[in-house]
C-alpha cells in the first residue's frame, strides 16, 4: 500500500491559524462592545439635548427679567432634569437670545476592556424671545396709538366723551385671510359687535402686524355693564413674577385658548385714522388686562393694565423690545 499524500498540518501552521482566529474574534468583540456602548451614548446624547432645550426655553422666557434671572432660570430648569454628573454652561450671545450647553462624561461598559473608560458627550441649544405678530380670539375692537400705549405704561384702553371717531375698528371675520379689515368680509365696529368681540363671543379672524385696519366712525359704544360682567379679576387671573411679567392662573372661566376673559390683544397703531376711507397699519400687539369700565354709549371708558406674558409661538413673530410692557411674547428654539 502506498503512503498517503496528505500530510498533517505542522504546529507552526496551527499556531498561525489560531492567532488569526483570536485577532478576528477580538475585532468582532471590539465592534460589538463599541456598538453597545454607542447605543448607550446616543441615549445619553438625547437626554442632554432635551435638558439643553428645556433650559434654554425657560431662560429665554425670563430674559425680560434680566440676564441674572435668565441664568438662574436656566440652572433651575436644568437641575430638575439633569443626569448625575451632567453639567451646564449658560451665555447670552444677544440681548434677546440665550445659549445653553450641557456636558456629560458617559461611562463605558464593554469598551473598558479596550482601555476606554468614558466618553465625553455634549449638546447645545439656542433660544430667542420674540413678540407674537398674529392675534386671533380676544382681539380688541379698539386700537391704541403709540403715544397712548406709551411703552405699556398707559392705563386706558378706550375713552370717549362725544360721538364720532373714538377708536372703534372693524375686525376681519374668520373667512377673511387678509390679516386685517381694509378688505374682505368684516365685523363692522358697531355697538353689538364691539360687545361680542370684547367678550370673545365673536369668531374674529387673524389680525397681523403689518396688516391694515379700517375705522368705524360715528358709532355709539356698548354699556360698561358688558365689560364689567366679564368673569375674573387681575388677582385671580394673573400672577406677577416681577418686571411686569405675568403668568396665567388657570380658572374655570378661561376659554378654549386658556385665556381669561379680561385679557385682550390690543393692536398698536401710529395714529387713529379719521374718516370713512382711512386706514391704519398694525405696528405691534399688546396685552391689556381690563380692570373695569364706566359709562355707556358716547361716554364709555375702559381701564386696565398692560401686562407681558409668554404664549406659544404664533405663525409670525417680530422683534422683542426690551423695557416695553404689555408685549405678547413667545420663546423659540433657533438651534
Amino acid at each position: 500500500m502506498s503512503r498517503s499524500s496528505h500530510r498533517r498540518p505542522s504546529s507552526a501552521q496551527s499556531g498561525q491559524t489560531l492567532a488569526i482566529i483570536v485577532v478576528f474574534m477580538m475585532s468582532i468583540l471590539g465592534m460589538a462592545a463599541l456598538a453597545i456602548d454607542a447605543g448607550t451614548w446616543y441615549h445619553d446624547r438625547r437626554q442632554l439635548q432635551n435638558d439643553a432645550d428645556a433650559s434654554a426655553l425657560a431662560a429665554a422666557g425670563a430674559v425680560p427679567l434680566g440676564a441674572a434671572s435668565a441664568s438662574s432660570t436656566a440652572t433651575a430648569e436644568f437641575n430638575k432634569n439633569k443626569l448625575s454628573g451632567e453639567t451646564m454652561t449658560f451665555s447670552m450671545p444677544a440681548y434677546d437670545t440665550v445659549k445653553v450647553t450641557t456636558n456629560y462624561s458617559a461611562p463605558t461598559f464593554f469598551s473598558k476592556v479596550f482601555g476606554k473608560a468614558s466618553a465625553g458627550i455634549s449638546a447645545t441649544a439656542t433660544a430667542r424671545i420674540r413678540s407674537n405678530g398674529v392675534a386671533q380670539h380676544h382681539v380688541s375692537p379698539y386700537v391704541v396709538t403709540v403715544a397712548s400705549y406709551a411703552n405699556g405704561t398707559g392705563t386706558t384702553l378706550f375713552s370717549c366723551d362725544a360721538s364720532g371717531n373714538c377708536g372703534t375698528v372693524d375686525l376681519p371675520t374668520a373667512a377673511n385671510t387678509t390679516g386685517g379689515s381694509c378688505s374682505g368680509p368684516v365685523y363692522s365696529g358697531i355697538s353689538s359687535n364691539v360687545a361680542a368681540e370684547i367678550t370673545d363671543t365673536q369668531d374674529v379672524g387673524q389680525v397681523v402686524v403689518g396688516g391694515c385696519l379700517s375705522p368705524k366712525t360715528g358709532n355709539a359704544q356698548p354699556s360698561a355693564n358688558a365689560v364689567n360682567a366679564l368673569a375674573g379679576s387681575m388677582a385671580q387671573d394673573l400672577t406677577n413674577i416681577g418686571g411686569n411679567q405675568y403668568t396665567i392662573n388657570t380658572q374655570a372661566w378661561d376659554d378654549a385658548q386658556g385665556l381669561p376673559p379680561r385679557l385682550i390683544y390690543v393692536p398698536v397703531v401710529q395714529n387713529f385714522a379719521q374718516g370713512t376711507n382711512a386706514t391704519m397699519t398694525v405696528l405691534s400687539f399688546a396685552w391689556f388686562y381690563i380692570t373695569g369700565a364706566t359709562g355707556n354709549g358716547q361716554g364709555l371708558h375702559i381701564n386696565g393694565v398692560y401686562v407681558s406674558l409668554n404664549l406659544p409661538a404664533s405663525s409670525q413673530t417680530v422683534d422683542w423690545q426690551p423695557g416695553v410692557n404689555g408685549q405678547v411674547t413667545s420663546v423659540l428654539l433657533t438651534s
